[in-house]
């Protein structure tokens, strides 16, 4: 089993700004957004929340806080912040949380994660498993200065034994690759399936995961199948490819282009791209290169180096020269061998750059190095031309 891709399905969406699980993460915001929605489609509906938080109705101020939040603004965030303060001052724990949190992000106020920390040592003492997690989380992760994973573990159970399936997850991670305990593989399938109890859609996803890098490909198939129907846009993706490529299931590319759609609607950049793809060559949907450009840049703009590299392509047909090596620099420094490969070529013949004989040598002997094919032939063709070269001068 790939451990890599567990942790990042795990913990690597717990960035900087906090430790909100992944896609606990991305369902709560999706919530919010929902309910703003419902907001905007009925303005008095929303003018009665409003007015019902300046009354003190609890609910009303979390609401309000919660809409502000996701608002890409600083006055909506500092609304934010202060709906959350009134609401935890009446001893609401959710609203508490997200006090923290604010001060975690630093959304509405100041970062501070000292602050932070304190808070969420308040509201999970009180009992609130959000706070707990995040709090595991930071010492998960040593976003405070320092790794401490025995008090990561001790808040991930307290978590998981108080039903938060994310602790359950993260207790599984903890037994796998001895973090905080020690390390029993056999325990991180058994803290997955008591989440599974609870029909937590990522714990039936890490399933699945669990039993390709096991190649029980027909178990992996039915674990991602049962994660995707529960809306788990990974699961999705991954469902999408075990139709494509006949994993556990026959091969049905019609089922797999419908699954790796819900997974692209849902901003997955792998799938972003691989319906670009599909569109602008016209493979499994009509072709239609503009639809197709679309979704590889949405792709690219969430940092997948393919789809970087492959818009690069695309502006370099349209003779887009400078947008085209923008993109080929950006993929060079996230490592693709690609993009050095076609860069270089911009640099013997200056296009969209100043020609720079030795920049482009370079570039095509790192693509090389890395064993890109293309650059590996480039090479060998320019070093017999310079033998023949020699030769007719002898």
């Amino acid at each position: 089993m790939n451990l890599k891709k567990v942790v990042l399905a795990l913990v690597a969406a717990v960035t900087v700004t906090g430790g909100l699980f992944a896609q606990e993460k991305i369902f709560v915001y999706r919530d919010i957004k929902k309910m703003k929605e419902e907001f905007k489609k009925d303005g008095k509906k929303f003018e009665e929340v409003i007015q019902s938080a300046q009354k003190g109705n609890v609910e009303s101020q979390l609401k309000l806080g919660l809409i502000n939040f996701i608002e890409d603004n600083q006055e909506a965030n500092i609304a934010s912040y202060t709906w959350f303060q009134r609401a935890a001052k009446q001893g609401n724990l959710t609203a508490l949380y997200w006090v923290a949190f604010c001060h975690d992000c630093g959304k509405g106020v100041k970062q501070d994660i000292k602050e932070a920390m304190k808070l969420y040592e308040e509201a999970a003492k009180k009992g609130c498993t959000q706070a707990m997690m995040e709090l595991g989380h930071i010492y998960f992760n040593g976003r405070a200065g320092k790794i401490d994973f025995d008090k990561a573990f001790k808040l991930f159970r307290e978590a998981a034994d108080k039903g938060n399936t994310s602790g359950m997850q993260m207790v599984g991670l903890c037994y796998k690759i001895g973090a905080g305990v020690k390390q029993e593989e056999k325990e991180y399938q058994k803290w997955l399936m008591k989440a599974v109890e609870r029909k937590d859609d990522t714990a039936m996803f890490l399933l699945g995961e669990l039993h390709i890098g096991n190649n029980k490909k027909e178990e992996a198939f039915q674990w991602y199948k049962k994660s995707a129907e529960l809306g788990n846009e990974f699961a999705a993706y991954e469902l999408s490819r075990c139709y494509y490529r006949g994993i556990g299931v026959k091969k049905d590319e019609k089922t797999g282009i419908k699954w790796l759609m819900k997974a692209a609607e849902c901003d997955i950049p792998e799938a972003l791209f691989m319906i670009g793809i599909n569109y602008f060559d016209g493979i499994d949907l009509k072709k239609d290169e503009v639809k197709g450009e679309e979704y590889i840049k949405r792709a690219a703009d969430l940092g997948l180096v393919n789809a970087i590299v492959e818009l690069g392509n695309i502006y370099a047909d349209k003779n887009k020269l400078n947008e085209c090596v923008a993109l080929y620099q950006k993929a060079v420094e996230l490592g693709s061998a690609e993009a050095m490969h076609n860069l270089s070529g911009h640099y013997f013949f200056g296009m969209g750059v100043k020609s720079d004989y030795e920049k482009g040598m370079k570039l095509l002997l790192k693509s090389a190095e890395l064993g890109y094919e293309p650059a590996v032939k480039k090479l060998q063709e320019m070093e017999k031309l310079m033998k023949e070269q020699e030769n007719k001068k002898k």
